[in-house]
């Protein structure tokens, strides 16, 4: 039992270390080693001539989505922010941003450099880099992810920073009018205006997405993701070993009781 003992606990820790370590590991931003040919290159976008506006609801809003160009963005993901709205919230179908970098920012892999960091808040994709680093703001955006698909949904779900994803759909303009209100009124009508071109900055700078189909092509995760699953179930075996060893003492190991002499007395 010693010797059992002993295992289980070493077991035990090796498991917790190796779950905290992949779970560490997740959260960086992972290396893509063969990168598709389109993340070399600056995104696709295509001038539309005439289309209809495009018109969904949620519960509380009716949004009217105007595409100007067909666009396609294949990159590297550096960031990426869940904002959670809420049902009402005006923002649902919006809820991710993802930003992103391609062309040579992806190709010199200068986006894994401890010297370069990227943040997102309040819709804002931030980057940061320090000394004489050769990274080109033009090959890097922050994309508003635009969809009611909960399949599409469910793949953002999954994407980690570093991998390598495709994006296709329109860029757009959007507006969006709440459900309870009879009259049209201006002053109730939120708007969003996409970027058109790679080379801005700041506000109005980000890239508002239709979203038709996104694939990830490159999971940078893979070893993480299978490295985190194992030691889970490495920690839930040991952790049960170790209660039914519990139960098994409880209900069949004899206490050792003393007697009034001093001597222990099985």
């Amino acid at each position: 039992m010693k010797y059992f003992n002993f295992f289980l606990r070493v077991a035990f820790v090796t498991a917790l270390v190796a779950f905290g370590w992949s779970f560490y590991n997740l959260n960086q931003i992972g290396r893509v080693d063969n990168l598709n040919s389109a993340t070399k290159s600056d995104p696709v976008q295509t001038a539309i001539a005439k289309m209809d506006p495009i018109i969904f609801k949620t519960a509380a809003y009716t949004y009217t989505a105007s595409p100007s160009y067909d666009y396609t963005i294949t990159g590297i993901v550096v960031s990426k922010q869940d904002y959670e709205p809420q049902e009402t919230d005006v923002t649902l179908p919006m809820r991710y941003d993802i930003c992103m970098v391609w062309g040579k920012n992806a190709t010199s892999g200068i986006y894994l450099s401890p010297d370069v960091s990227f943040s997102q808040n309040q819709r804002f994709c931030n980057f940061n880099y320090s000394g004489s680093l050769d990274f080109n703001k033009a090959e890097l955006s922050n994309n508003h992810i635009v969809t009611t698909d909960q399949a599409i949904l469910d793949k953002i779900k999954m994407i980690r920073r570093g991998d390598e994803i495709s994006i296709t759909g329109y860029l757009i303009n959007m507006n969006a009018m709440p459900n309870s209100s009879a009259v049209y009124d201006s002053t109730k009508v939120t708007k969003w205006d996409t970027s058109i071109t790679r080379t801005d900055t700041g506000a109005g700078a980000c890239e508002v997405i239709y979203v038709k189909s996104l694939d990830i092509l490159t999971d940078s995760h893979v070893l993480d993701k299978q490295q985190n699953q194992y030691s889970l179930w490495g920690l839930i075996g040991t952790s049960s070993m170790f209660i039914i060893e519990l139960f098994i003492i409880m209900l069949f190991v004899k206490p050792k009781t003393r007697t009034a002499s001093g001597f222990i007395k099985d």
